[in-house]
Order: structure tokens, then C-alpha cells, then sequence
């Protein structure tokens, strides 16, 4: 498998609709592709002008071959590329494949006993508390 994460800035508040709904055309279009696995594409709430694409792909080769179909040379080079800035991540999903990682995964969920610290706002470290006798 191929996953891929693209996050997308868009430059002008006029763009936000059209690059919407581009990218809706663009869903079928992908899906419909050989070796497309899934295909989504995530308005942010928080930020209007910011979208995020979720993509699985059978390989690489798959989204390789992805560039030169219809749904990136008819829909996103010609109206949403002009209009964006972007990022790409081809990225793996996090998991817990080791048994240390699933020890850390159960401590971390197991219920804390006494007061809770507050949350911390966006943007500040986020720092796990150290066990007594480790260094």
C-alpha cells in the first residue's frame, strides 16, 4: 500500500468554493482509477481556506500512474493547482506493532488517579511525566 497525505492552502477566499468542488468532482474520478484504494478529500472547520486529501493506493506505481489520468490533468492541474499551495506527505499509518508499543499504548490509556494537569492550548509541548527509577 501507498498512503498519501496533502494538505492544501488555499490562497484567496473567493478560490475556497471552486477548489471544493473541484476537488468533489475529483472523488469519483480517483476512485475509479486503477489501484486507487481510497480517496478523500476534508474541509477544515477550524480554517476555511484549508483542505486535506487522504489517499491509499494499491503501490506507488499505482499513484504514479495516477498523475497523468483524467482526474489530475482535466480537474486539479488546470483549477486547483493555480489556486493553492500545497504540501505532500507520502506517509504510513502509526501503529502498534511491538509489544513496547502496545506496553506505552496501555499506559498511557489506563486511568490517572488524583488531579488531572489542564490541557495545554495549540502550539505547546506536550511533555509525557517520567516514571520514578527510569532515567
Amino acid at each position: 500500500m501507498f498512503d498519501l497525505i496533502v494538505i492544501v492552502r488555499v490562497n484567496e477566499p473567493g478560490d475556497i468554493g471552486p477548489v471544493g468542488g473541484a476537488l468533489a468532482r475529483m472523488r469519483p474520478m480517483c476512485l475509479a482509477e486503477d489501484g486507487c484504494v481510497s480517496w478523500e478529500a476534508y474541509h477544515s472547520q477550524d480554517d476555511p481556506g484549508r483542505f486535506v486529501l487522504v489517499e491509499r493506493w494499491a503501490s506507488r506505481a499505482h499513484w504514479e500512474a495516477h498523475g497523468e489520468g483524467r482526474a489530475i490533468q482535466e480537474v486539479y492541474v488546470p483549477e486547483i493547482l493555480p489556486r493553492v499551495e500545497r504540501e505532500v506527505h507520502p506517509s504510513t499509518p502509526v501503529s502498534l506493532s511491538t509489544p513496547a508499543d502496545a506496553a506505552l499504548s496501555a499506559a498511557l490509556s489506563a486511568p490517572v488517579s488524583g488531579p488531572r494537569p489542564p490541557l495545554r492550548g495549540a502550539g505547546e509541548r506536550h511533555h509525557l511525566p517520567r516514571s520514578h527509577g527510569t532515567s
